[in-house]
């Protein structure tokens, strides 16, 4: 689960966001959601979407708590993410602000 909170605005197209307790919200172009830590949250993206996350602190694959699960989209699968994490471990190398 992650450990930041998140702010998502949808600006075209919709988002999906089931929650771990079963419940889903569903935004559209122009609206917003906010996701507190530690929500277990799977993302469905029902049509092309473009969309905006903001991570309070900010975004790290170690805060992330990503869960493995099947049939994930490419974006979440291990080669992705180990491209991620080798990005961010990168820009700390080079002393990059991540906040």
């Amino acid at each position: 689960m992650p450990q930041f909170d998140e702010y998502v605005i949808c600006a075209a197209g919709a988002i999906d966001s089931v929650h771990g307790d079963g419940s889903r919200v569903s935004i559209s172009a122009g609206q917003g959601a906010f996701l507190p830590r530690v929500m277990r949250v799977r993302w469905v993206w029902p049509e092309a979407t473009t969309y905006f996350v903001l991570c309070l602190p900010a975004f790290s694959p170690e805060l992330a708590g990503r869960e493995a699960e099947e049939g994930a989209a490419v974006a979440k699968d291990g080669e992705s993410m180990q491209r991620l994490e080798r990005l961010h471990h990168e820009r700390k190398a080079a002393g990059v602000p991540q906040e």
